[in-house]
């Protein structure tokens, strides 16, 4: 093995084709003083510099936000099927928990937010090496980069972008929907969302998945947007409307009069529940 010097760095090389040493030499690299790594460690400073300080107080109460939840509304928040992380950006938490097992969750120290800007940072090379996949979702990489690197919170189309680069099914239950970007992959991420905290659990008991997706499919409405689950009212007939209240559980007909309730009605009152 060589050791090469360069103006400003020392980076390890081989001069063999062992694939043991190629292997070593490859894992070490990650720890060198190049420009690469650099350029990432200058970045992270930048970031973490520009973060508020969180006191310890703050932390423990942050830390234990989920179990307050399930005492004070234990009905609503099923956290025996999904578990629902504390940490602002919750949707990337619910990511790597099913990447990296709940156990592991568990243990972490508390540098949640430099283990979250580096993974969003890893990705950034990801998505620019599948701009032609990316496109097939109608998605902006601009867009995408812009939210891992600059904005606090991972957006749902940045879950679901690298869940399709990485041969993930998603589905998202949110009020009465469903969305879904399901290519019959193995692996499978259901995320449910929970309007009393405005964050995201992630399904934890994945021994009867593909029964629980039908469920999903057969009492939820589907819809192609989470964030907008209607079109205008102009595009649906009355009889479409009254086929998304049945599913959702609607009255097709009105309390006083007992006559069937105008599309306006039934728009309005399927607007109201799913957003």
């Amino acid at each position: 093995m060589i050791i090469k010097k360069h103006p400003h760095i020392y980076q390890m090389s081989y001069s063999n084709n062992s694939k043991k040493i190629k292997n070593l030499v490859n894992n070490l690299n990650r720890f060198c003083f190049d420009s690469k790594n650099i350029q990432k460690l200058d970045l992270l400073s930048k970031i973490d510099a520009n973060t508020p300080k969180i006191d310890a107080n703050t932390l423990k109460k942050h830390k234990n936000i989920d179990v307050d939840i399930e005492k004070s509304n234990p009905k609503k928040m099923n956290t025996k099927e999904f578990f629902i992380p504390s940490q602002d950006d919750n949707i990337f938490w619910c990511w790597y928990i099913f990447q990296n097992g709940i156990k592991e969750y568990n243990i972490l120290p508390n540098k949640y937010f430099i283990i979250e800007k580096t993974r969003k940072i890893d990705w950034v090379p990801l998505l620019r090496e599948n701009k032609a996949s990316i496109k097939q979702l109608k998605y902006k990489l601009s867009s995408l980069e812009n939210n891992l690197v600059n904005e606090k919170k991972m957006h749902i189309k940045t879950l679901e972008t690298i869940c399709f680069l990485n041969c993930i099914d998603v589905y998202i239950v949110k009020n009465k929907m469903l969305y879904k970007n399901a290519h019959d992959n193995e692996d499978k991420i259901i995320l449910k969302y929970y309007p009393e905290t405005k964050k995201y659990g992630i399904l934890l008991d994945t021994v009867d998945i593909l029964k629980k997706i039908n469920t999903y499919e057969e009492e939820l409405f589907l819809v192609n947007n989470i964030e907008k689950p209607l079109k205008g009212i102009s595009s649906y007939k009355l009889k479409n409307l009254q086929d998304i209240a049945e599913k959702i559980h609607i009255e097709l007909k009105t309390t006083n009069s007992n006559k069937n309730k105008t599309k306006k009605q039934l728009y309005s009152e399927i607007q109201e529940l799913l957003v």
